[in-house]
């Protein structure tokens, strides 16, 4: 049975960040509270400003999210605190709005036992500019979310948990035209879905994800825009499933980067293929260490294009179930050319622990790698988030 790797990582933590170009730093800035917190991705605005969010855990009171703004030279441009008095509230994905000017933001409210879909957009000030709140019955929680932009309307995929402790994904789609939200009539609660992609060929929706029921993991379903399943995907090569990715590099090439079970080894690689339109394979390459049984591709976004020619492949080799391991391993960062053959390879770390959560194009060439770093011998359960910025040539 293949092992699913779920960890809810949420420590005190530190963010250190660290931009490196042709091996020039420029800048090392470290923001960090008194609470267990956990970032959200991060998103380069039109400025070459960096956006994201914190969500804080106190030990005893309700969760908190902050906006930040940080400078390309490192400095905190702004900041802004968008929680809500008496009721938790949680950040978990930031994106792109219809205008350089705006963002938008998919997160939960809770507030007693009643939790909410939240889900807002923000301007350049990180000021909160419209939200919308759907209470949402079932449910303990929700844990993930995904989004997608396409014709003023916004796609959401989510994961809840519900009462029962069982995990749940399902899909949404929020018209802010009208302020008005339509359901799918399908969920999976066998398994789950991660990365949604416009198929260029059409107006349909592509999600890649797992489901638990059968031997093969890895499907790709698509979706119409009123959210009917209408094609499914699942003898994919490769069975390439666990945190997949899916990125447009042509119109008639897909690539599918995600965990990858390697029976030669007996262990979990970071496999990424290319196919065509009609799901056909064109390209495959694997990258792992073989001596390890878990190599996985980052928790969120593991390719970065910058263009045609700069294909950035990122996740950790060995991988510890364990949320604070005494461990040391490395972040892995491959560079590929559109065949995925290897430019160069980069191994970061082997001091500590660390694990990738997300890799993104950089300002100009090269790419921005989010991770976490554990040293168990100086830390005791205090995470510390970091990005480092890599040139084209690697560090």
């Amino acid at each position: 049975m293949k092992k699913i790797l779920q960890l809810k990582l949420v420590a005190l933590f530190t963010i250190i960040l660290v931009l490196k170009v042709n091996g020039q730093i420029q800048f090392k800035k470290t923001i960090g509270t008194q609470y267990n917190d956990f970032p959200t991705n991060i998103l380069k605005n039109s400025e070459n400003d960096y956006l994201f969010g914190v969500v804080s855990f106190p030990y005893n009171g309700f969760t908190k999210t902050k906006l930040y703004k940080l400078t390309e030279e490192g400095t905190i441009a702004n900041e802004n605190a968008i929680s809500k008095p008496d009721t938790n509230t949680k950040l978990l994905n930031i994106s792109r709005s219809f205008d350089e000017n705006h963002y938008f933001g998919a997160g939960h409210l809770k507030y007693g036992d009643t939790v909410w879909l939240w889900l807002f957009t923000f301007d350049q000030s990180l000021n909160v500019t419209c939200e919308k709140k759907v209470q949402m019955a079932d449910t303990q929680s929700i844990d993930r979310a995904d989004v997608l932009i396409d014709n003023f309307e916004y796609y959401i995929s989510y994961y809840r948990t519900n009462q029962n402790n069982l995990p749940i994904t399902e899909m949404c789609k929020y018209l802010p035209s009208n302020d008005s939200i339509i359901f799918s009539e399908w969920d999976m609660p066998a398994g789950h879905v991660f990365d949604l992609e416009k198929n260029p060929h059409n107006e349909n929706i592509l999600f890649g994800g797992y489901v638990l029921d059968r031997t093969t993991f890895a499907t790709i379903w698509e979706v119409s825009p009123q959210l009917e399943l209408i094609n499914k995907y699942d003898t994919l090569p490769h069975d390439i499933y666990h945190l997949m990715d899916l990125e447009w590099l042509k119109e008639n090439q897909l690539i599918y980067g995600g965990t990858y079970y390697n029976s030669e080894y007996n262990a979990e690689m970071m496999g990424i293929q290319i196919l065509d339109s009609s799901m056909q394979l064109q390209h495959f390459n694997s990258f792992g260490n073989e001596n390890y049984n878990r190599n996985y591709v980052s928790s969120f976004n593991s390719i970065a294009l910058n263009n045609e020619n700069n294909i950035y492949f990122g996740g950790t080799y060995n991988v510890s179930l364990f949320p604070f391991p005494n461990l040391e391993n490395h972040l892995a960062l491959h560079k590929l050319d559109t065949n995925l053959n290897t430019e160069w390879s980069y191994l970061l770390g082997g001091d500590a622990y660390y694990l990738m959560y997300s890799i993104a194009p950089a300002a100009g060439e090269g790419c921005v790698v989010a991770a976490t770093r554990y040293d168990s011998e100086i830390q005791n359960q205090e995470r510390d988030v970091y990005l480092v910025g890599l040139g084209p040539d690697g560090l």
